[in-house]
């Protein structure tokens, strides 16, 4: 038996090894939004699209801030001003000088569904890489909406070799691996949609055999897009045979899976594709959610790579995430009285959580409807939560109209919004009591709302 002491030693020695791996990254950045919350997320499965925060300040009055994090290996990233984002693709060693401009983003109701604000590299030390990448996007997109109608409607698929040699010759001998990678699944990307029996051709000659790029972005977008749904449909397999989850172990239904050619080739991209499969079976009315679930325990647990058990978490995760019975994303905040008003202080009753903001049209006639509902909401409390530039205007609406319940301000705990997934305004949020989730969204349909209500108050 190895001693402690030479145990620790090992531990020290592989730390090292994996620390030496990640280099730092530089950002300088300038932003239109002075005193905005700035963060850089790193995406570590994109899969599941699940992001690792390695910054978070604040800018300075002027909209400047300097950012410097840890970064391992090139891979995908998010730098968020408040709830804005813009992509990024991370280079390990290099440093960047950055500016975000907001003015040719489109103002609508939704927080996460505007245009991105416009992303300015004015200077990059990283080879080359994020000038690359926007070139390969530019130059498939012109591409495609110069030639829709021959590629999609005429079916001339000797267009596609005229798009392969312009990749080339954009790229050269001189770009980063990563680049002609992402470019080569941008391809196969048009390839998929346009030519004929283009699923089993690009299976074929962009899958099959090669290497799985994990953080790629455009490799694991294609991946996603074809193999989500693989296994059902396929010839293969049969859908009865599919769904006796509940009498299979994993392993035994694994073993039925390689019944399929594609399965049963090479592990790390089966094992890959049986796991996206998973994922989207959770959502298959057709498949017991909670025996797909023991499967994917079992995968975290067991897979036969790393990151497959990172992402089978992940999904899991990302199952969790709002799930009626969870605990809700906690706060304070102050109403329109100056009284802090605590989650944690409001355990013992059921919550109807209302997200407002100045903008949205719906808002005053929504906040009507809840008042005449008031009285048949027994046992519910309401309480409307409003963004920190709208919460002046109704303070002096719930003064107008005499409504008693709490109004609190967001001010600048903007990121609470994302946290409850708030996509547009108004939306409610049901709450049970212990501040857990009771469903996330809610309609405020009347009938609907009184329908789900009951029903939770029921069980």
């Amino acid at each position: 038996m190895k001693s402690p002491a030479f145990q620790f030693l090992i531990f020290v020695f592989s730390f090292g090894i994996l620390s030496a791996q990640a280099q730092p990254v530089d950002i300088e950045l300038k932003t239109d939004s002075p005193g905005s919350i700035v963060r850089l997320i790193q995406f570590d499965d994109l899969l599941n699209w699940h992001g690792q925060t390695l910054f978070q300040d604040t800018a300075d009055s002027h909209g400047l801030l300097h950012l410097k994090a840890e970064v391992d290996g090139i891979s995908p990233a998010h730098l968020a001003i408040n709830l804005d984002r813009v992509d990024l693709v991370l280079k390990p060693g290099s440093s960047y000088i950055l500016e975000v401009n907001r003015e040719l983003q489109q103002e609508n109701l939704s927080y996460f569904d505007k245009t991105p604000p416009a992303l300015l590299l004015k200077k990059a030390t990283d080879e080359g890489l994020q000038e690359q990448l926007e070139t390969v996007d530019g130059l498939i997109n012109s591409f495609v909406i110069e030639n829709f109608q021959s590629l999609f409607r005429l079916k001339k698929y000797s267009l596609l070799d005229s798009l392969q040699t312009q990749l080339d010759d954009l790229l050269g001998n001189k770009s980063l691996e990563y680049s002609r990678q992402y470019a080569r699944y941008k391809y196969a990307s048009i390839v998929l949609a346009v030519q004929r029996d283009g699923e089993n051709k690009v299976i074929n000659d962009f899958f099959k055999g090669q290497e799985v790029l994990y953080h790629n972005a455009s490799y694991m977008t294609l991946f996603t897009e074809i193999f989500s749904d693989y296994l059902l449909g396929n010839r293969n397999l049969a859908m009865e045979s599919l769904r006796e989850m509940d009498r299979k172990t994993y392993p035994e239904w694994r073993e039925y899976l390689r019944n399929d050619p594609l399965l049963r080739e090479n592990n790390r991209l089966s094992e890959l594709i049986v796991l996206a499969s998973l994922k989207y079976l959770y959502r298959d009315s057709r498949f017991k959610a909670k025996q797909v679930h023991a499967y994917l325990v079992y995968l975290k647990q067991n897979a036969l790579y790393p990151e497959h058990q990172r992402m089978t978490a992940n999904t899991i995760e990302a199952f969790q995430f709002l799930a009626p019975g969870t605990m809700a994303p906690d706060f304070a905040l102050k109403d329109q009285n100056g009284k802090l008003f605590k989650l944690n202080d409001h355990k013992e009753t059921m919550l109807l959580l209302q997200f407002v903001d100045e903008s949205c049209r719906a808002c005053v006639a929504s906040l009507l409807e809840l008042n005449e509902m008031q009285t048949e909401l027994k046992d519910i409390q309401l309480v409307t939560l409003a963004t920190g530039e709208s919460f002046e205007a109704y303070k002096k609406l719930f003064t107008t109209k005499n409504y008693d319940w709490p109004l609190l301000n967001l001010e600048k705990n903007i990121l609470l919004l994302e946290a409850y997934h708030i996509k547009t305004f108004p939306e409610f949020i049901l709450l049970m009591p212990d501040a857990k989730i009771g469903m996330a969204p809610i309609s405020q349909e009347k009938d609907v709302l009184f329908y789900h209500i009951n029903r939770l108050q029921s069980n």
